[in-house]
């Protein structure tokens, strides 16, 4: 189980819930119980079909880019070439109702592939083959053959809950959505149970029968999703916007604090600009008595919702602390965001920054 580390610099400020939170996660796909010792290894049907184990955390973490470093979004220049003409429009998707269609079957979806139960796996695997398509279907469909020779020993259920989810990519045939959520497992050793957490990049493809996974990308440790903005120029730079505040809220330098707060004040409004200046003088005492620097890097953001001069984002980031004794160590392999981005006077600014909890 992964303990939760915080990410550097000044915390998300906590946030009301809002009622039109959408329940939301994925990640990819099974997990074998190793009877003889109980270690739980996740099996991860991404794009070679590799395995790993959850234990792998941190230290396969690539190291941060330089700071100001360019965020997963493909399409920075569309932003930036209408920046003179749309930068007051409202942001916007390209096809709300295919958008909410999408989101919705990615949620029921990665809850299926992701859920079993060792007393009916046949009808466990039928329905996930159900929301499957394509190589997918077929790593899925081996994965949950093979569960069958030992999670009948070990009496494992997982079930896999989606807690957030945002579209990253839509077009005719294929959608991409960012996922945070859990899995709840219990087995015959651990029969109270533990909890890990999910984070993952899922492509969808539209077939006869609806929106169906045809890949995935676990996102817990390592890697990232390049998202393509499904929406006008707007929208792209509420996405690009809120993406690199964060990295801003997680990187200071002892030698420049002065500028890069400077800088991370600049991108946020609202209360959330008076609670960030009121952390600034602990913060730098902090890193001034252990002697580090703070980086961070955007790995995933996905569109949760956009309604004119707002929009609503998942963000997937790392943070790392420098130090001259340590190096350069990533304090977590994952920090989940939710971020909430506004068009104040032109610019789109960061309103909301919510530090997601960990499930475990």
């Amino acid at each position: 189980m992964r303990p939760e580390a915080g990410p550097p610099g000044p915390r998300a400020r906590a946030r009301p819930t809002r009622g039109s939170n959408r329940a939301a996660l994925v990640t990819a796909v099974a997990i074998l119980v190793l009877g003889v010792v109980g270690a739980v290894l996740v099996v991860v049907l991404d794009r070679t079909g590799s395995t790993r184990t959850a234990a792998n955390s941190a230290e396969s973490v690539a190291a941060p880019p330089s700071f100001g470093a360019s965020v997963p979004i493909s399409t920075p220049a569309r932003a930036g070439s209408a920046a003179a003409t749309e930068t007051s429009a409202d942001a916007q998707l390209d096809d709300p109702t295919s958008a909410a269609e999408v989101l919705a079957a990615a949620q029921t979806a990665i809850e299926t592939v992701d859920s079993y139960d060792y007393r009916h796996l046949a009808r466990d695997r039928a329905a996930g083959n159900a929301v499957s398509t394509g190589g997918f279907r077929e790593r899925y469909d081996a994965a949950l053959r093979a569960l069958a020779t030992t999670a009948g020993g070990t009496k494992t259920v997982q079930h896999a809950v989606v807690q957030k989810i945002a579209l990253t990519a839509l077009s005719s045939n294929t959608a991409g959505v960012l996922a945070f959520g859990r899995l709840d497992i219990t087995t015959a050793a651990d029969p109270a149970g533990s909890t890990r957490d999910l984070a993952s990049g899922v492509t969808l493809h539209r077939t006869d029968g609806g929106w169906r996974i045809s890949d995935t990308n676990d996102l817990v440790d390592h890697g990232d999703f390049v998202a393509t903005p499904p929406g006008n120029a707007a929208l792209v730079d509420a996405m690009t916007a809120g993406a690199h505040e964060v990295v801003n809220l997680l990187s200071y330098s002892r030698a420049n604090f002065a500028a890069d707060f400077d800088r991370a004040q600049a991108g946020v409004t609202g209360t959330l600009r008076a609670q960030q200046l009121a952390k600034r003088d602990s913060l730098f005492a902090a890193m001034t008595r252990s002697q580090s620097d703070f980086a961070g890097q955007v790995r995933a953001v996905g569109v949760e919702s956009a309604s004119g001069t707002s929009a609503l984002l998942l963000v997937l980031a790392t943070g790392y602390e420098v130090s001259a004794s340590t190096g350069t160590q990533p304090l977590s392999g994952t920090e989940r965001f939710e971020v909430g981005v506004e068009l104040v006077d032109g610019r789109w600014l960061v309103s909301e920054y919510l530090a997601l909890p960990s499930a475990s």
